[in-house]
């Protein structure tokens, strides 16, 4: 188990590719997630965007 903190004002996105080359991780599953986002586009498996 990996416990991380990504730092206000880092971008979502390259804090988890940070992670993920830091700890050479393969895959893996995000368990849970505490945050407050200023700006977010969702995408669903399926390719639709949410705003």
């Amino acid at each position: 188990m990996i416990v991380s903190r990504i730092l206000l004002g880092e971008d979502l996105k390259k804090g988890l590719e940070n992670l993920i080359d830091f700890n050479y991780l393969k895959s893996g599953i995000i368990f849970c997630i505490v945050s407050s986002i200023n700006n977010a586009i969702l995408r669903t498996s399926n390719g639709d965007k949410s705003f």
